[in-house]
């Protein structure tokens, strides 16, 4: 479906109109200190609106600006960060920090990109809502709008870039990147698109064809399924915690022991190298923990052991930033963890 000109000036009309409307209320909204407007993006990169607006005031509160950001340890962000998930966008933020600081605030969405962890969408975003540099921001509610907009089943990035460009208004770009993100949200959702509200229904082919939820097609989802034993471990009220190696699973947070089972391997196989690598006796199963990740299902046999207090180190947990999965391990063996 091609749009003439008439027809992209009556979209954007009729966009901005229900934006100035319906726009949410959200704390980043209005800002221009690219400090915040940068925080909120790599926020909301991989997590909920509501999660994220309650992340970002702990985080503010935290690390007020980017000099504070940038001379904190890891460790520090890292713990701010519980809660959040996808540990590695703490890590590149720090990175990106002390980066900014030494460099200076990017004036292009180019110059955006070559900071650590930040990609297509999140340069575009800032660049356009902080600069007003007319470029378009895609992420999933952007691409869920445009291919409803043109009934595509199976919408490429160089096609949302082209269909995405042709309707920028490049006079507003920052207000054009929230109002499609707001669409995308609170209206074009995925299962329960709410049509009747929707500013662009009389000229979107997945509405008219009375099936708006078909577009676009969904992607092929495939897990891959990890199997592990970790061991629950205490003494005097503390408890035996590692940090995951850089470049793994949760790397630089805490957790307790884990032993991940090879293709041939069993259960008890896997927990008696636990044993033996601690000295640990007495084992106790507490029970099993499906997590879900993205792209991987973990399956986690949890077992509490008495160990020798010494010379292991025990911490206590509210101390050092864990990964949801091990807080879930920690709240099976009866320890609550204070965030």
């Amino acid at each position: 479906m091609a749009l003439d000109a008439d027809r992209i000036r009556q979209l954007r009309a009729a966009l901005l109109s229900w934006y100035a409307r319906s726009c949410r209320s959200l704390p980043w909204r209005g800002e221009s200190d690219p400090y915040r407007i940068w925080v909120s993006e790599v926020l909301l990169q991989q997590t909920q609106v509501a999660t994220a607006v309650p992340g970002f005031h702990k985080f503010l509160r935290a690390f007020p600006n980017l000099e504070t950001l940038a001379a904190a340890p890891l460790q520090s962000v890292l713990q701010v960060w519980q809660g959040f998930g996808y540990y590695r966008r703490a890590e590149q933020l720090h990175a990106a920090a002390q980066q900014l600081v030494r460099e200076g605030w990017p004036s292009s969405r180019a110059g955006w990109s070559r900071l650590p962890g930040i990609g297509p969408y999140t340069s575009a975003a800032i660049a356009a809502i902080w600069l007003g540099e007319p470029c378009s921001a895609i992420d999933a509610n952007v691409r869920r709008v445009l291919a409803r907009l043109y009934a595509e089943l199976q919408p490429s990035f160089s096609w949302l870039v082209r269909r995405s460009d042709q309707l920028l208004d490049r006079s507003q770009p920052g207000r054009w990147a929230e109002a499609l993100m707001d669409l995308g949200a609170t209206v074009c959702r995925p299962a329960r698109p709410a049509c009747p509200e929707c500013p662009w229904r009389p000229q979107c082919a997945a509405a008219r064809a009375g099936s708006p939820q078909a577009y676009p097609a969904p992607k092929p989802r495939y897990r891959t399924a990890r199997a592990a034993a970790v061991l629950v471990m205490s003494s005097g009220g503390r408890y035996l915690l590692e940090q995951r190696g850089a470049g793994g699973l949760w790397a630089g947070l805490w957790g307790v022991p884990a032993e991940w089972l090879g293709r041939t391997d069993s259960q008890e196989a896997a927990l008696e190298r636990l044993l033996d690598r601690f000295r640990a006796t007495d084992p106790q199963a507490l029970g099993r923990l499906r997590y879900l990740l993205t792209h991987r299902t973990l399956e986690l046999s949890v077992y509490r052991a008495q160990g020798p207090s010494d010379p292991l180190r025990y911490l206590d947990p509210a101390e050092v930033p864990l990964s949801s999965a091990d807080r879930r391990i920690l709240q099976l063996a009866g320890v609550r963890v204070e965030r």
